[in-house]
């Protein structure tokens, strides 16, 4: 089983390799997008968190519960998907989900301003300094959320195993690379690595079910889990909700 990571500010650049890869290796692919689209439609309200996040960070119990909402849906989501087979995952900052998954394939990916710039502007129907103006405001919007949503930096070079700049790669190649990196003995799913996957599901199921249960909403609770047995703690003045 396969698990590629493909993160990147730059969503054109990532989708186009992952779709790329996907197609080539007859793996499932899903977007960060999509997943957004799911967990709207589950009441998450990602866009008023990514605005909260972004521009008017903040420690409140309310944002937090949301974001811990919004992690707990990925996260139950991709394990899912990955459960079910291969699979190549797009997104903004995919490289810090699923940690302790060894057998996961973290890629960055970049590509020079100029190119991004080129593109943006024909998309959107810029001028170049409008484009370039806009890319670098998103740029650190993004890493902003980032920053706030993992408590990482998603350009540590530490946290990727494989890094792609398409000033000199071609998509198509780039994918072809990742493709047989993908089948090495480090990538392949063990037994430590699907049970790490099935954990990090059942946690992140059951963390769902009690930040939307009303009577559980607002409690601190610690959900872990380990060869599939479920623990949750809570703080002792809580003790009633049990």
């Amino acid at each position: 089983m396969a698990l590629v990571m493909i993160s990147s500010l730059y969503q054109g650049g990532r989708e186009a390799l992952a779709r790329t890869l996907a197609d080539k290796a007859h793996w499932s692919f899903l977007t960060r997008e999509e997943l957004q689209e799911q967990a709207k439609q589950q009441g998450i309200r990602v866009g008023r968190l990514e605005v909260s996040m972004i521009k008017r960070p903040s420690n409140s119990e309310k944002l937090a519960r949301e974001k811990k909402l919004y992690l707990a849906f990925l996260t139950s989501a991709l394990c899912k998907k990955a459960l079910e087979g291969n699979l190549v995952y797009s997104g903004r900052a995919g490289h810090l989900l699923l940690p302790g998954v060894r057998n996961r394939l973290r890629v960055g990916l970049t590509a020079p301003l100029d190119i991004r710039i080129q593109r943006t502007a024909k998309s959107l129907n810029m001028t170049p300094d409008q484009a370039e103006s806009y890319l670098m405001q998103l740029d650190e919007d993004f890493a902003k959320w980032i920053r706030h949503i993992h408590h990482a930096s998603g350009q540590d070079p530490n946290q990727f195993d494989v890094f792609f700049n398409l000033e000199n790669t071609t998509v198509p190649n780039a994918a072809e690379i990742l493709h047989n990196i993908a089948q090495l003995p480090e990538y392949r799913a063990t037994t430590a690595s699907t049970r790490m996957l099935k954990d990090l599901y059942l946690c992140a199921q059951a963390e769902l079910r009690l930040i939307m249960d009303e009577k559980t909403s607002a409690v601190d609770l610690k959900v872990q889990a380990e060869n599939e047995v479920l623990t949750v703690t809570y703080p002792p003045h809580h003790e009633k909700i049990s």
